[in-house]
Order: structure tokens, then sequence, then C-alpha cells
């Protein structure tokens, strides 16, 4: 076991794909950080009190105004705004029906972060404004709806409109970092993955070949192959650990040892199968693959849900299924 500890660790290239698990992954994240996310926007086709009211608090509440729904679809089809709302032009009468059904439609994209945030925000302002009428209702009659409607207004410029904020049990407010996550989960998931093929099952076994000449096949598989495995198998899960320690990601530890399991278990049928070159190119194959059908950078399966079934067949995307 010794010796084929000092052997691993005289491996150049492999030393080099645990440093790159390491590197890669936590630049990954960091730059996702530094990655901003677009505003949330708002069209409003409407007219009438209701409908100023309605836009008044969307300004309030941080949302960017677009002249025309054709204008939000495009800046955010240009990834400028995060995703955003519509306000119908009936809106002022489906208030005064007490229909809200389409009154508002959400916009979003395959690279919206937080839809359900945009759309819980949206439910606040929409409510401020419906309010009065529920209330005048609720009182049948023993109050005028203009005395109702000006309470409201007052209690509005107060501040008393509700917000939704993400936070902990405790109460102090969390800032998402979705985009950081999934970049860092991409690039950890393709890296092991290029770690355990490449830099782990496929020399163990060329080694074990080596020596079928002193051994017998299952003699070399078992004395050679299955110990190197093991040894790789773990340094390449330290470096992940380690990767997740110091992005500070430790919730993905459990998931990422799990992950390594089943990489490293896959990669050993699959090199004493495919010839060397079979196996590299599937491995780029793959790799490409999960670049662009993972949600490392977008989720193209809002946009074409039949991907969301085709990435399910990529080894990296057991990062995103995995759930313990």
């Amino acid at each position: 076991m010794m010796f084929t500890l000092k052997r691993v660790l005289k491996d150049i290239q492999f030393i080099i794909l645990l440093a790159a698990i390491l590197i890669i992954s936590i630049l990954a994240y960091r730059a996702g950080e530094s990655i901003k996310t677009p505003p949330y926007g708002y069209a409003c086709e409407a007219t009438g009190d209701d409908a100023e009211r309605l836009c008044k608090e969307f300004d309030d509440a941080g949302f960017v105004r677009c002249e025309s729904s054709e204008a939000l679809r495009k800046e955010i089809g240009e990834a400028h705004l995060d995703c955003g709302i519509i306000v119908d032009e009936n809106f002022e009468y489906r208030i005064a029906d007490r229909d809200l059904a389409g009154a508002v439609t959400l916009v979003t994209s395959p690279e919206t972060l937080l839809p359900e945030l945009c759309r819980l925000q949206t439910v606040s302002v929409v409510t401020a404004i419906y309010a009065p009428y529920v209330t005048y209702d609720a009182m049948e009659g023993n109050a005028e709806y203009s005395t109702i409607k000006d309470t409201y207004d007052e209690m509005l410029a107060d501040g008393a409109l509700f917000r939704f904020e993400i936070a902990d049990s405790e109460g102090i407010v969390v800032v998402d970092h979705t985009r950081s996550r999934n970049l860092f989960k991409g690039s950890l998931a393709i890296l092991i993955l290029i770690a355990s093929w490449i830099g782990c099952c496929r020399p163990a076994y060329r080694h074990a070949c080596d020596m079928k000449k002193r051994l017998t096949f299952g003699g070399a598989v078992k004395k050679v192959m299955f110990p190197e495995v093991i040894i790789r198998t773990v340094m390449i899960a330290l470096a992940a650990v380690l990767t997740c320690l110091i992005a500070e990601q430790t919730q993905m530890i459990p998931v990422t040892l799990v992950y390594t399991l089943i990489v490293t278990a896959a990669g050993i049928p699959a090199v004493m199968i495919l010839p060397d070159s079979w196996l590299l190119i599937i491995t780029v194959f793959v790799m490409i693959l999960s670049l662009g059908l993972c949600p490392i950078f977008t989720d193209l399966a809002e946009l074409m849900p039949m991907l969301g079934n085709i990435r399910k067949a990529l080894i990296p995307y057991l990062m995103w299924e995995i759930v313990l």
C-alpha cells in the first residue's frame, strides 16, 4: 500500500488535477459572487389612479420601469433585467370587479435566479392596491370607500407596505448565492469527473495491465488496480472536501463525497472497456454537454423542458440530483 501511495504522489499530472479541483472551483465561486443579479422590471399598460399607485409601489420596491411590454421582454432577453411584471391594460377594471386573474403577468427567462421572490414582491404590491376594495366589501357598507382608501394611502405613505426578504431562522437577511453555488457545483462536478476517470481509474488500470505479465489479470486488478483506485479516490475526496471548506460550502461535503464514489464506480468499468482515445473523447463530450445543459451558467430547461430530461443522463448533473 505504501509503495502504491508513493507512486501516486509521484504522478505530477494527478497532483495538478487535484490542485485544479481546489483552485478552479474556488475561483468559480468567487466569480459568481462578483456577478450582480440584474434588477426586476415592470411595464404598465393600464391607466388610472390605481395603476398610478401600483407603478409608484413598484418604483418604491426597486423595480425598473419599461415603456412597454415589448421593451421589458427585450431587456429580460438581453439579461439587463432578471425578470419582470406586465400590468394588464384592464387592471383598473379587474380590481374594481374583484377579479385579479390575469391582472399582472410574470415574465422570466432561463437565466432568472429568483422568480419566486419577484412573484412574492409583486403580490405585496398588488395586495396594497387591492386591500381597500377587500376591506370595503368586508365592512358591508359601514364605511365610505373614500375613507378606507385614504386610510390605506396614509398607511402606505408611512411605509406600512410589507416586503419580502430571504432570512434565516434568526431573522438575519440572507444574501442569495445561487449563481455562485451553481458555478461552484458545476466546476467541482466536472473536475471530479476528469480527476476520477483520467487521473484515477485510467492510470490504475494501466498499471494493472503492466503487471499482467507477473500476475493473472484478476490478480493484477485485485492487487494493483483496486488499491491504487482507493488511494487516488481518497485524495480526490480530500481535495473536494478542502475545496468546500475554503469556499464555505460545507453543506456540499456529503453530496460531493457520494458523487465522487459514484463517478469512480462508473469510471472503473469505463476504463476497462473503452480504449484511452474513446475515454478521452467521452470525457470531453460529457464536459461540454454539462457546461451547456446543467444549470451552471443558466438553466436552459426553463426554455426547453426536453433538455431537462437529456441532462439527467450526464454524470455531473448528479451534483444537483443527490439529496442527503
